[in-house]
């Protein structure tokens, strides 16, 4: 039997509805080299049998069938071992390709081999198949409207700020598949963003930029906080960042990450192992950071106990154990009120809102204007805006509404180009000290503005008592040690706030304990309830 040049896998679970539109999207490729492996992970309903209807009338389908529901990893890892094709293509089975999809990341691939996968960006589809965008989908088409970048590029991107590439969009060469060892069989939230963090270590990506996939969004298809499913992301963001550097080439890695380094000439094997505890207890991605933070401990334990290390981490870090019992005191679920209800625990770390205006013109107005949430507090955010019209010949940035804060972080590009950028009403002491609610960066384009814009930031907010402590003196920002060192600061504070309330807590909680077992409220107690021992 000839070998397919495409081996197009489809993992499907119930789903009866869309299957049919997303099967015949498959077999209507103008690129036609293919064979389509279609697993049915123990559905309920007609699915299985609309697989095989379709599998009579096509020789390209090969129909299996699990009894029983497996999950999406082993699913795609069964596929996989079933394909004989050199690219795999995978899709989901509620999502619709556009024809030409194949044939152009096929070309693609075969034209520049070091490319190990290539994607293309989407358009998003609601439950009716009617095209949507910005909250109607949670923001899901600027997500997924990436522009290409360099390896380390990416690496730095999903680590700051998560997953941002379509899986049904992918086409993945084998040989690199397999030298990074497929999907983790114990992932259901992220099987394909563990996947992307490993393989962008050993390969580069490319992204088509057409919208090639209709990708399927239902809005509240999904839970996280106060879930089982909030529980089970963090567990699998904490095992992501525990084995994502484990193999990782040093140039990669200092590429990637090295403008946010402690030190920035960390050059040896122990110090980029420091280097790498510090990058997940800062920088791991904003929106769940304590996965990241517990990471972090696991490898500055280990540090910590060996001879050699643990003096690096004194001399060269400023780091000790004291500075370790300090970390581990803290509450490390925080941010979700599932854990700690106490609003003190959380007041801190809140969704903010950034702002971007825009105008072919010197005015700005709030139609023209474009917003996004993130983090704020939480180290390096990602944030980007695909500019809706050409010629823009003003940019206003707000990167916090109603907050003063402090910008100690900030870097943008324009279409992968610097882009600058200065306070408009900020204060300068060393970072960007903006002591008013409605704090603005301005942009300095040469020339009119079109495509997307992609911002870094850091940022810490503050409180009306704390702008009186700001000097003025004349600087630029950026991320040295010693401007790093007074933003560190600011969080210091705040974690010694939380640790306050938590302290304050566990002592009503002992007080509490003492009186429960006294006599007096042992006496108490038998008058409240005589019948009981």
């Amino acid at each position: 039997m000839k070998q397919p040049k495409v081996s197009v896998l489809l993992g499907v679970l119930n789903q009866e509805v869309y299957l049919p539109a997303c099967i015949e999207s498959v077999l209507e490729q103008t690129f036609s080299d293919f064979e389509f492996i279609i697993l049915n992970d123990g559905s309920t309903d007609r699915t299985w049998e609309i697989i095989q209807d379709y599998a009579k009338k096509d020789s390209r389908i090969r129909p299996f069938s699990f009894p029983e529901k497996q999950g999406i990893a082993v699913g795609c890892n069964f596929t996989v071992a079933q394909a004989r094709g050199e690219y795999l293509a995978r899709i989901d089975g509620d999502d619709i390709w556009k024809p030409e999809k194949l044939l152009q990341q096929v070309e693609y691939l075969d034209q520049h081999p070091e490319c190990g996968v290539c994607f293309t960006q989407v358009e998003v589809i609601d439950f009716e198949g009617n095209i949507i965008s910005g909250a109607d989908c949670n923001g899901a088409d600027q997500l997924f409207a990436q522009e290409n970048k360099s390896q380390s590029q990416w690496l730095r991107q999903f680590f700051t700020s998560g997953n941002c590439l379509n899986h049904p969009s992918s086409v993945i060469r084998r040989s690199a598949f397999e030298k990074i060892g497929g999907y983790q069989n114990d992932f259901q939230q992220f099987p394909d963003f563990d996947l992307w963090l490993r393989l962008i270590q050993v390969c580069s990506f490319h992204v088509i930029p057409k919208r090639l996939v209709s990708y399927r969004f239902i809005k509240g298809s999904t839970s996280i906080l106060g879930s089982e499913t909030a529980c089970r992301i963090s567990q699998e963001y904490f095992q992501i960042y525990l084995r994502l550097f484990e193999s990782i080439d040093s140039k990669l890695f200092t590429e990637a990450f090295q403008e946010l380094f402690v030190c920035r000439d960390s050059s040896t094997e122990e110090e980029l192992q420091c280097e790498k505890a510090f990058l997940l207890l800062h920088h791991s991605y904003g929106i769940l950071p304590e996965p990241g933070r517990i990471a972090a401990l696991t490898l500055l334990h280990d540090l910590l106990n060996r001879d050699s290390t643990r003096l690096l981490l004194q001399t060269k870090y400023h780091f000790n154990q004291f500075d370790y019992f300090r970390l581990g005191g803290q509450p490390l679920f925080y941010s979700y009120p599932l854990h700690f209800s106490d609003p003190l625990l959380s007041q801190n770390i809140q969704t903010c809102t950034a702002t971007l205006f825009y105008s072919q013109s010197a005015d700005l107005d709030a139609e023209h204007s474009l917003t996004a949430e993130y983090r704020a507090d939480l180290g390096i955010q990602t944030i980007s805006f695909a500019l809706p019209q050409e010629d823009i010949q003003t940019l206003r940035f707000d990167p916090l509404e109603g907050h003063g804060c402090v910008v100690w972080y900030f870097r943008a590009s324009l279409n992968g180009k610097p882009f600058p950028a200065f306070p408009a009403n900020g204060r300068q002491t060393g970072v960007w000290c903006f002591t008013t609610s409605d704090p603005q960066i301005y942009f300095a384009p040469a020339e009119p503005a079109r495509g997307t814009l992609e911002i870094q930031i850091g940022v810490v907010t503050l409180t009306e008592p704390e702008f009186q402590n700001i000097n003025d003196t004349d600087s630029e920002v950026s991320v040295s040690k010693e401007r790093y060192r007074q933003a560190a600061q600011q969080l210091s504070q705040q974690a010694q706030q939380l640790q306050a309330v938590t302290e304050e807590r566990n002592a009503l909680r002992s007080q509490l304990d003492r009186i429960y077992q006294s006599k007096a409220y042992r006496a108490y107690a038998k008058l409240r309830h005589p019948g009981k021992k």
